[in-house]
């Protein structure tokens, strides 16, 4: 994800969150709602903390499988011209 939807999915997700917390009751004063806005934000970053290292490693892993393909094709076809020979 780029920098620019992370920041929009950020505020998206606050919204969502006081409007739960208003629905339900949780957002009485300011201070709660200073509490709310700070676990919110927290959770928010470890949840893309967490997308951004499984993306990360799978994408890593998908790199090595394909260099792991193309290096046993080539080596597949230097020994198919040596026997040629």
């Amino acid at each position: 994800m780029s920098k620019v939807s992370v920041v929009m999915y950020y505020w998206i997700f606050i919204v969502f969150v006081l409007l739960a917390a208003k629905i339900f009751g949780f957002a009485d004063d300011g201070k709660t709602m200073i509490v709310i806005i700070a676990l919110a934000t927290v959770l928010y970053i470890g949840i893309n903390m967490i997308y951004a290292t499984s993306h990360r490693a799978a994408a890593k892993s998908k790199m090595y499988e394909q260099n792991r393909q193309k290096n046993k094709t080539a080596v597949k076809s230097k020994t198919a011209v040596k026997r040629k020979k």
